[in-house]
């Protein structure tokens, strides 16, 4: 299915074009190709009100995601029955989800953010977003690190062995990106 990518913001200046393509390899790993999404990449004004409206904080922030599904446990989605599940507990709230049951979601990137703590932490701004594209993905599957200690460790697993694949067939280093927002997060 396809990916729509946005880069709105004209603030931070970036290669799109290897964005867009370490997004579909995340998209490859993490098994999602056959989903529709959308990652759109704001500025921290949109990405301050889109928190305010859906999370009532109203700061800026890093990652915004806006899962299709809503369901208790992570989805498998290679698993055909998973999905089948995962759509007919959708169905149950809205009839109407079948027509668009190939939508997995919503990812939107604060650039401006992302880009002052990669000032601060000397990390490269393709590798956070590769972090933070993969922690985005995740939620749209039904990862939550808010709910327990057990569902974050859950998160986090599942996230870093993504960034192991990905390091693998690119070359780079994610993984200390992620090991460094942990540590971040943790004090």
């Amino acid at each position: 299915m396809s990916l729509l990518f946005r880069n709105i913001q004209t603030i931070v200046r970036f290669n799109v074009n290897k964005m867009r393509r370490d997004v579909e390899l995340i998209r490859s790993l993490m098994k999602i190709r056959q989903f529709d999404i959308s990652v759109s990449c704001v500025d921290n004004s949109t990405i301050r009100a889109l928190n305010k409206r859906f999370r009532n904080t109203d700061e800026a922030t890093d990652v915004l995601s806006f899962p299709f599904y809503n369901v208790s446990e992570p989805m498998d989605p290679s698993s055909e029955e998973n999905m089948a599940l995962a759509r007919k507990e959708a169905a149950k709230e809205d009839p109407s989800i079948e027509a668009m049951a190939n939508d997995l979601g919503d990812i939107y990137l604060g650039i401006p953010y992302i880009r002052d703590r990669c000032r601060r932490t000397g990390f490269p701004l393709e590798d956070e977003l590769v972090v933070l594209t993969t922690h985005g993905f995740a939620h749209l599957l039904g990862y939550d690190h808010e709910t327990s200690l057990e569902d974050f460790k859950k998160m986090y697993l599942f996230e870093f062995g993504i960034l192991a694949q990905f390091d693998q067939v690119s070359g780079r280093n994610t993984r200390k990106v992620k090991e460094a927002i942990f540590d971040n997060r943790k004090t």
